[in-house]
């Protein structure tokens, strides 16, 4: 197929699938749109790269900064006029505010402060567009509509990007010619990361569909999403044996304990659910002692075809790590060491992250930065145990995308980054909190719909229970 041909049919087929979702988005502003953007740039390359593929990689053009702080700007006028109470929203997110506090604190001893600043407005940003889905009439219903559009409109992109504009969706290694699918994305772990938030993510809502917890919205919906999942795999297989492990073994962990969580009996789910939030915890925090500590298990890498030393990720940890306990307690300062790619021993090129969320944590705002992600972890937790007595199934979502995100972080870095799209997710998951909405509690069996009834008309979506 002729490049413009498929380029234009895959360019319909998106703004389709756009108009169906938003169609049938009920309880979905327009105002929801400005989230939406703001989540495709932080899932995609940077506007400046688009518009110039050979160039830097850094998300610093002035089209970029004046895009985002455009949105800032929109959102704020949509959370003043929908008359938020401030207050009470900082109180109900006290925990996360305050590591964004210490960690714009931690700016000021940074090596390039005004670096950091920025960096820090950013992600902050991210928790204005959260608020203006918090302040949607179903925040739930928004959330979905969020990860559908990301969903709708990245990947059957980065397949037409792979397949027939490879300029843009093929990399090379410049140090060996290795060829890697990065679709969307800057690079292949970029990739890897949306392909898993995706496909968890359809997967489900699946398992909801077909127990009967949500009705299809739009003709041909289920069809059309397990063909968005065959290509998920497609992309994530890439060019040979070059695709992203990580991304693959943790959807594969993540989609198991969903379809646990979702289709056991009452009793047994109920008890599940509650050891499995306790257990994700409990393993963000073993993961943190072996990076800290560089007692390092090889994690079953030989079965998944590659080395014990994470693809040569434990030489740069070994460097991080050494940089990092010279400045043992408050770090080096937010963003005070990635601001710029550093070099290592035997490790081809400079690298820009270190393949490790809790060691950047680390090096960068020390053990009182590490202290209080563990708190805002908790109260997560916290939050989607007490999320069941609103709504089971978002609930195990909540616990899902947690468990995802701390298993991903072992080997790669998305903690605290201020242009990591799951990062970015979670402040959206860990704001937008149904208890917020001062809803009474409503205690559903599990496996059974959360909330009302569904509203006799056909092809309505039944409620996401309370929000």
């Amino acid at each position: 197929m002729p490049t413009p041909v498929a380029t234009l049919l895959a360019a319909v087929i998106i703004g389709w699938l756009l108009r169906n979702e938003q169609k049938h988005a009920k309880g979905v502003s327009k105002a929801s749109w400005l989230p939406t953007l703001w989540l495709l740039y932080y899932a995609t390359k940077p506007i400046g790269r688009w518009l110039d593929p050979q160039g830097d990689i850094e998300s610093g053009s002035a089209v970029d900064q004046l895009f985002m702080l455009g949105l800032i700007f929109m959102g704020c006028r949509v959370i003043s006029k929908r008359k938020l109470n401030w207050k009470a929203e900082v109180k109900r997110s006290k925990w996360l505010m305050l590591l964004l506090a210490y960690m714009l604190a931690s700016s000021i001893w940074s090596d390039a402060p005004m670096t950091s600043i920025k960096q820090w407005c950013r992600m902050f940003g991210s928790a204005i567009m959260a608020l203006v889905v918090m302040t949607e009439e179903d925040p739930n219903r928004a959330l979905q509509s969020l990860f559908l559009r990301t969903t709708y409109v990245l990947i059957p992109l980065s397949a037409i990007l792979v397949k027939y504009i490879p300029n843009q969706g093929i990399e090379y290694r410049s140090w060996n010619g290795e060829k890697f699918y990065v679709g969307a994305c800057l690079q292949k772990n970029g990739l890897g990361r949306l392909c898993l938030i995706c496909a968890v993510f359809l997967v489900w809502m699946l398992i909801r569909r077909w127990k009967g917890r949500e009705r299809i919205t739009w003709k041909y919906q289920t069809l059309v999403e397990i063909l968005i999942l065959v290509i998920i795999g497609w992309l994530l297989k890439g060019p040979g044996n070059n695709y992203p492990m990580t991304a693959v073994a943790v959807l594969v962990i993540s989609c198991g304990v969903l379809f646990a969580l979702m289709t056991l009996k009452r009793e047994i789910a109920n008890r599940l659910h509650s050891a499995m939030a306790v257990v994700t915890l409990v393993v963000a925090l073993a993961l943190m002692f072996f990076s800290v500590s560089g007692m390092i298990p090889s994690m079953g890498t030989q079965t998944m075809g590659r080395d014990g030393t994470f693809t040569g990720r434990t030489d740069i940890w070994d460097g991080v790590r050494k940089v990092a306990f010279d400045n043992a307690i408050v770090g080096v300062g937010y963003n005070g060491y990635w601001y710029k790619p550093h070099e290592f021993p035997n490790v081809p090129g400079a690298v820009n992250e270190g393949h490790n969320g809790y060691l950047d944590v680390f090096v960068e705002t020390g053990f009182v930065g590490l202290g209080l992600l563990v708190i805002v972890l908790a109260s997560y937790v916290f939050r989607a145990k007490r999320t069941k007595a609103f709504d089971y199934d978002w609930a195990c979502f909540r616990v899902g995308f947690m468990l995802m995100m701390v298993l991903h972080n072992f080997t790669e870095t998305s903690l605290l980054r201020s242009s990591a799209h799951f990062w970015a997710l979670f402040i959206f998951m860990y704001v937008v909190y149904p208890e917020a909405r001062g809803h009474p509690a409503k205690i559903p069996k599990p496996g059974t719909a959360p909330g009302p009834a569904p509203r006799p008309v056909s092809g309505a979506e039944p409620s996401m229970g309370a929000a």
